[in-house]
């Protein structure tokens, strides 16, 4: 089991949005789908599943709307892997 914070999560988040979509300023506030069209939210589960070596299944993708759902997700991926 892996323990990882979510303010790590949330830096490497960031990272990764800057890193594959070119991303500037803050990470998104409020809905995801609202900030990332359908090709940049799939590059960011992409890159976020090969970062943290974690899948995600399709009621994650269901469940997942904003950043904090997505960072509570990862955090349960990363130390249940």
């Amino acid at each position: 089991m892996t323990d990882i914070s979510k303010d790590e999560i949330r830096t490497t988040l960031a990272q990764l949005l800057v890193d594959e979509l070119h991303w500037e300023g803050d990470l998104p506030t409020g809905e995801l789908a609202g900030a990332l069209d359908s090709v940049g939210l799939l590059t960011l589960v992409v890159a976020i599943e090969d970062h943290f070596a974690i899948c995600f299944d399709e009621a994650d993708e269901q469940a997942i709307t904003t950043v904090e759902q997505l960072v509570d997700i990862v955090q349960e991926r990363v130390r249940a892997s």
